[in-house]
């Protein structure tokens, strides 16, 4: 398990939060699970259950590592205008 730094910037605000996960794209999900999506501003619950829906039904769909950098990640995702990175941040262990 590592410890990732999530980041999300979505509507003009910049929104960040911490997970343990195994990979990026179950801390993308463990993130977006325990979100509280009323912190979020326009997300509100339906957006919500877009965000994880589209985590949970596209195999595909997944962050995609950022181009000559280590352990960064981003993520579009369902919903316009939003943008995750997922930042591998420190072994959870330690």
């Amino acid at each position: 398990m590592a410890l990732y730094t999530v980041i999300l910037e979505y509507r003009g605000g910049t929104y960040s939060s911490q997970v343990t996960a195994e990979s990026p794209r179950a801390a993308l999900l463990s993130w977006a699970t325990n979100l509280e999506a009323s912190e979020i501003k326009h997300l509100g619950t339906s957006g919500k259950q877009r965000l994880i829906a589209g985590l949970k039904n596209d195999p595909i769909d997944r962050p995609v590592l950022l181009t000559g950098l280590r352990n960064v990640w981003c993520y579009s995702g369902p919903i316009s205008s939003m943008l995750i990175y997922i930042v591998r941040t420190e072994s959870a262990t330690t």
